[in-house]
């Protein structure tokens, strides 16, 4: 019994020697374990990654697939013109080859020389022979 009363005598000295503290004050707060607050998984962020990259292969794809149909159809366009002036070049060319055909027909000739011309058909040829120079 001693004891306990040296030890009871002993404390009262011991807190004279402590510093004072402020007293604490608790604010209360969200829990930790909360599950609203728990942060994504390992395998629902890995999902999330492969959804993105997966979305931006998708855009990717579909870019180049616009792009590619945009070089189709102005392509289409350019073989169309060019078809056109094709076309155009053959009928120019026909229409040419009657033109041609007529102004050198013989017939044609004489009768242009006789009227617009004055001219008339020689009643005797005449040819040179050069050869024995």
């Amino acid at each position: 019994m001693a004891q306990a009363a040296r030890a009871y005598q002993q404390q009262p000295q011991r807190r004279i020697h402590e510093v004072q503290r402020p007293p604490l004050r608790v604010v209360p707060g969200r829990p930790q374990h909360d599950p609203a607050l728990k942060p994504l998984g390992s395998l629902a962020w890995s999902c999330f990654k492969i959804a993105i990259v997966v979305m931006l292969f998708l855009g990717l794809v579909l870019a180049v697939r616009v792009a590619i149909t945009t070089q189709i159809v102005s392509t289409m366009m350019a073989s169309e013109q060019i078809t056109e002036q094709i076309a155009d070049a053959r009928a120019v060319g026909l229409e040419l080859e009657v033109q041609h055909a007529i102004a050198t027909n013989p017939t044609h000739i004489q009768e242009i020389a006789g009227t617009d011309l004055g001219m008339a058909p020689a009643p005797t040829v005449t040819y040179l022979d050069i050869s024995n120079e």
